[in-house]
């Protein structure tokens, strides 16, 4: 197991009601992987940011892609 912080790529695409009508929305970013944190409490919590930055909830919304890699190749 790993024990050292590694640096990860994401990127989030999905489909949302806003009040200009249907758009597609996709964000990408950087985070860094600290031992114990989870793929699921990752995606939560960019999944989260995104909808508050966008102001819509999660029920106007449905994620279409999702990717998690590490950033160094």
């Amino acid at each position: 197991m790993n024990t050292q912080p590694t640096t990860y790529f994401w990127v989030i695409g999905l489909q949302a009601v806003t009040p200009h009508g249907i758009r597609a929305i996709h964000d990408s970013g950087l985070v860094t992987i600290e031992p114990g944190m989870t793929r699921a409490g990752i995606y939560n919590t960019v999944l989260a940011k995104l909808l508050a930055a966008l102001q819509i909830t999660p029920d106007q919304s449905v994620v279409t892609y999702w990717s998690l890699e590490p950033n160094d190749l």
